[in-house]
């Protein structure tokens, strides 16, 4: 399916099977990219606190992220029982 915007076709299919961020969604890559600058590694929950994101609305980004090259999942040792911690690690993208 195509859908034109601004003279431009876009092909939705293709955007969506090839992981292309675009939108909101990218703002919101953009925000947590911006942030993680600043405060690097961090949880889910710093970004969601200081970027005034949703859950819904940082896995998405951080998936893109990490798809991208550009973001690492670093575990952390946790206190107690559960899973490990985990946070999100900023890296330089990986040059093809």
């Amino acid at each position: 399916r195509t859908v034109e915007t601004i003279g431009h076709s876009v092909d939705i299919i293709h955007e969506l099977a090839s992981g292309i961020t675009f939108g909101a969604g990218r703002r919101n890559v953009n925000s947590i990219v911006r942030f993680m600058e600043k405060q690097n590694p961090a949880s889910v929950g710093a970004i969601m606190r200081f970027t005034n994101l949703t859950k819904n609305q940082v896995r998405p980004a951080l998936e893109t992220l990490i798809a991208e090259g550009r973001l690492k999942i670093v575990k952390v040792e946790s206190e107690g029982k559960g899973r490990p911690a985990q946070r999100y690690l900023l890296v330089e993208a990986e040059d093809d």
